[in-house]
């Protein structure tokens, strides 16, 4: 009997391992990790051709076609956030607006985001 239960015992951990372990293994793969980017919104030189005049919602589908455009896919999110040490008071196309741009894509995509000029967040 005590037999029949290691058995039986052992059976179930291998069975176990033959189904989790794969299953564990493909959910983490580099492809899923997330990543974050910042860009300082500047006042009229980003590349997709907004500016701080323009709706968050509008620069949104401007950024998002700009990295399609530029092969960069699986963009999960794009957010604003309002940084006052970062406003610059000149009115210059160059002059940073204080709003930071987050961009949330896939690892995979980091060398393609930093080429097109976007700051990996530490």
């Amino acid at each position: 009997m005590k037999f029949q239960f290691h058995f039986l015992k052992t059976t179930l951990r291998f069975l176990l391992m033959l189904f989790i372990v794969p299953v564990l293994m493909s959910c983490s793969g580099d492809d899923d990790d997330q990543v974050l980017f910042l860009w300082n919104q500047t006042g009229c030189a980003d590349p997709w051709e907004t500016g701080p005049s323009d709706s968050n919602e509008d620069t949104t589908k401007a950024i998002e076609s700009y990295l399609s455009e530029n092969g960069v896919g699986n963009v999960r999110s794009v957010s604003f956030e309002f940084d006052d040490s970062l406003a610059t008071g000149c009115l210059a196309c160059s002059c940073t607006t204080g709003t930071v741009i987050y961009v949330e894509t896939t690892v995979t995509n980091s060398s393609k985001m930093e080429a097109l000029g976007f700051v990996r967040e530490v």
